[in-house]
């Protein structure tokens, strides 16, 4: 199992085993990751697991997050990476070492080319003209930090929705108008909401 150890001013505070598929942090005592810290926000971050995949993704923070010195909205995590939050930081260990990968910083994990590809189009567009989102990286985020975030992955030939942070009143996503908490497969036609927007998933 992959873990996380946490350390603030050179001390290791704890281990974390992540244990699910989406861990929070911040400075609230319901995160899953509490850190008492007036450098950390409320909801600071979150890390999501997609299989053996780990990716950090902060939540509009104030002080922001860093991976490795470099600060990310979004980045797919390494064997060993350092994640800083204010004057903490989270060494990620992962149950076997994984190959290296780009970060990314809000933008794009290229995909092989030989893998499927999909997109989004966004079915309520306010000017009413198809409006076209093409899911051309390993990680493709949604939503607006703080309110309401998720990501859609691909793994092999299959895509996959993840809830990722629903903002202070932690409200679910939903696809085809059912909540979705957690992970779940995409099929095409499906329509998700993020939001409170709606796009319909699209492959070919």
């Amino acid at each position: 199992m992959a873990k996380l150890t946490l350390s603030t001013e050179g001390k290791i505070v704890k281990e974390i085993p992540i244990d699910k598929d989406c861990l929070t942090i911040g400075r609230k005592k319901e995160n899953d990751i509490h850190i008492d810290s007036m450098s950390v926000s409320g909801r600071h971050a979150k890390i999501v697991m997609i299989e053996d995949d780990a990716f950090i993704q902060d939540l509009g923070s104030t002080n922001g997050t860093f991976v490795n010195a470099d600060r990310v909205t979004q980045a797919h995590l390494d064997d060993g990476d350092v994640i800083t939050l204010g004057t903490y930081s989270l060494k990620y260990v992962a149950e076997t070492a994984q190959a290296p990968a780009r970060k990314l910083n809000g933008s794009s994990h290229a995909l092989p080319s030989d893998q499927t590809q999909a997109h989004l189009e966004i079915l309520d567009a306010p000017d009413h003209q198809p409006k076209i989102i093409p899911i051309t990286s390993k990680m493709v985020t949604l939503g607006k930090p703080g309110t309401q975030v998720a990501a859609i992955t691909q793994r092999n030939d299959d895509f996959y929705f993840v809830h990722v942070d629903g903002g202070e009143e932690d409200a679910p996503s939903t696809i085809n108008d059912e909540p979705v908490a957690e992970k779940r497969q995409l099929k095409d036609h499906d329509v998700i909401e993020v939001a409170g927007v709606k796009m319909e998933f699209r492959t070919g």
